[in-house]
């Protein structure tokens, strides 16, 4: 008896330990972010994206609720170009992706993935890249490694994007799908008032 005492007193001991260990405050992390990106567009008549290079700036608003997981939104502008033998071709547009996201912080390092819905509002292109609708929608997926400096983060990060609606308004069957790479410097603060990994 006096044995199976003391072993229940270690279990909850070592349970308390570990809960006191994993003990997390949810926060609100609000941040702004611009960087360089590669992105694939389409052209006329091709059916493989080609990489277009340019600048990516925006917000986000992240919400931590658990030490691994949390909701992440972001309103980013891109504008990208493409210089080659056949001329030169731009597209710039609004980027709002939802996305759940996990972490998974190491001191001053992080891994994080995240899935979610998006939404692309075009605003201006280059009549031969190959997009017939102004809004677009879909879901995409990827991880970034981030590299915290105080309220400072630099990260690499790569996306793979899949719009549900076809790019042609005849052709239901012509859906976009492209990766996406990106490096950028952002600037976050947050309820705890420090510097989250």
């Amino acid at each position: 008896m006096k044995h199976t005492i003391n072993l229940f007193l270690l279990i909850f001991a070592i349970v308390q330990v570990g809960l006191a260990q994993t003990s997390f405050t949810p926060y609100t992390e609000l941040g702004a972010r611009f960087g360089v990106l590669s992105s694939g567009n389409y052209f006329v008549g091709e059916t493989k994206a080609t990489p277009f290079i340019g600048t990516s700036m925006g917000f986000r608003v992240l919400y931590q609720e658990e030490k691994h997981f949390g909701i992440l939104t972001e309103i980013n502008y891109n504008q990208l170009s493409l210089s080659n033998q056949d001329g030169n071709f731009a597209i710039d547009y609004i980027q709002v992706p939802f996305l759940s996201h996990l972490n998974f912080p190491i001191k001053n390092l992080s891994l994080s993935v995240n899935f979610g819905p998006y939404g692309i509002f075009l605003l201006t292109k280059d009549p031969s890249i190959y997009l017939q609708r102004n809004f677009l929608y879909g879901l995409m997926g990827g991880f970034a490694v981030n590299y915290s400096i105080k309220h400072f983060v630099v990260s690499a990060e790569s996306r793979y994007y899949f719009n549900l609606p076809s790019n042609n308004l005849d052709d239901e069957t012509m859906r976009n799908k492209w990766p996406e790479i990106s490096i950028s410097l952002s600037y976050r603060i947050n309820s705890k008032s420090k510097s989250t990994r």
